[in-house]
């Protein structure tokens, strides 16, 4: 099955209205996701002091009165660094349409948003197929440069079937690639793959392999299901990477954060 890349050069200028638009409610949320991990950050620069210590690098004078030994300080080591890779994976199949694709839409702008702030790289795709091939949606990349990713996202939309056993290695071999502790890979799904010849028992084979493989090349999996047809979704990525996302709207903040938990370690 042949791979087209859809990458948008030109945006027709509506993207930026919308976007705006869109940010007007959703911008709060990724603002004070971003607020909360910037508090610990500058918690970790400042270090803390463990304090009720049997040894330690300093006497706490505060403490004599204790009558067990716990007279000692200790200073951590100051830990700021944010080491994590973000991938999103949208599926845009047909059955993707209404508020499904419109909540998947508000996730990846919450998601980019978040994930700019704080400097963290992340890449978002969408998926879908027609005239015999995989059709690979190229909306955020990790080394864009041209500050249009945000605009671009304002084009997922629903369309085609979905064969995601090409999309989901296609994704998770470009977060392989990427030097940081950890890499996190969101797939966004409402069900399991259903195109031609690709199907059932076989296409969940063929997901469980790349997500086996991919594991063990140091990549975190997370499925999201928002359609019906969780238990498939779930056979399909394992019990331990699956999010059963039961309120859509809820959908954005739950997953940004997530990948907080995941960028604070």
């Amino acid at each position: 099955m042949d791979i087209v890349i859809h990458r948008q050069k030109e945006l027709s200028g509506s993207e930026h209205e919308l976007y705006d638009r869109a940010m007007a409610e959703l911008k709060p949320i990724s603002k004070m996701l971003q607020k909360s991990i910037i508090n610990v950050i500058k918690q970790r620069q400042r270090g803390a002091t463990a304090r009720g210590l049997m040894m330690g690098s300093r006497l706490d004078h505060t403490a004599y009165y204790r009558g067990d030994g716990k007279i000692f300080t200790k200073r951590n080591r100051p830990n700021d660094e944010i080491s994590l890779a973000v991938g999103v994976l949208v599926d845009m199949s047909g059955s993707m349409c209404g508020e499904r694709i419109r909540i998947a839409q508000a996730m990846t702008l919450v998601v980019y948003d978040f994930c700019n702030a704080l400097s963290i790289p992340v890449t978002i795709y969408g998926h879908d197929t027609g005239y015999g091939n995989v059709n690979l949606y190229s909306f955020a990349e990790f080394d864009s440069i041209d500050g249009n990713d945000k605009y671009r996202l304002m084009n997922i939309q629903d369309g085609g079937s979905n064969r995601d056993g090409c999309a989901v290695r296609f994704v998770a071999e470009k977060l392989s690639r990427r030097s940081e502790d950890c890499k996190l890979f969101i797939v966004v799904s409402d069900g399991q793959p259903a195109d031609g010849g690709y199907y059932g028992t076989a296409a969940e084979l063929d997901l469980q392999g790349i997500r086996k493989e991919y594991s063990n090349k140091g990549i975190t999996f997370l499925a999201a299901a928002i359609g019906d047809d969780k238990p498939e979704i779930k056979r399909c990525y394992g019990e331990d990477s699956f999010l059963d996302i039961t309120d859509l709207k809820a959908f954005p903040m739950t997953i940004a954060k997530i990948i907080g938990r995941y960028a604070l370690g």
